[in-house]
């Protein structure tokens, strides 16, 4: 994953909707590691939303996991972000 602009498609309850943020280097560091150091950053970044990752899985260029948090679950799966190893 390289830092910059980008934009996400998110589809909920069958609706598409589109957003855009920035990722600086250091935010995508984690993504970019190992397996163990991208699940480190994801759990990271849930503690502060008082959530939890389950299901981490990076295969090619997907990773893959479910957010769980006390209101509810949300699945996360991004393609064409990681870099070769």
């Amino acid at each position: 994953m390289k830092s910059g602009h980008w934009e996400i498609s998110i589809t909920e309850n069958g609706q598409a909707h589109t957003k855009t943020h920035c990722d600086l280097p250091k935010q995508v560091k984690g993504a970019n590691g190992t397996p163990e150091e991208a699940r480190a950053s994801l759990e990271k970044s849930a503690t502060t939303l008082h959530c939890a990752i389950r299901g981490l899985k990076m295969e090619n260029d997907t990773i893959s996991y479910t957010y769980v948090a006390p209101e509810g679950r949300a699945r996360s799966l991004t393609t064409g972000m990681l870099t070769s190893r």
